[in-house]
């Protein structure tokens, strides 16, 4: 597994240097460190779950970054 790790890990490094985005990969995670998916659970009183996903609004740092790896960043917001 930490070789596919490294693997996935080089060729976004790649793919964002060809963007002229040549941080480092701690760099990198800590410009994505506050882009989230906050995740509720609730069960009902008949026994229904409800799960409610949310992504929160990534940065200007974090857009840019994904833009550069071909991930258009959105905000989801699913109900299940």
């Amino acid at each position: 597994m930490a070789v596919l790790a490294c693997h996935a890990v080089h060729l976004l490094r790649r793919k964002l240097a060809m963007a002229e985005i040549c941080d480092s990969w701690s760099t990198i995670r800590n410009k994505l460190a506050h882009w989230d998916r906050v995740t509720t659970r609730v069960r009902t009183v008949d026994g229904r779950l409800i799960e409610n996903c949310q992504d929160t609004t990534p940065g200007r740092e974090a857009v840019e970054i994904a833009k550069a790896v071909g991930v258009e960043p959105q905000l989801r917001r699913k109900q299940i």
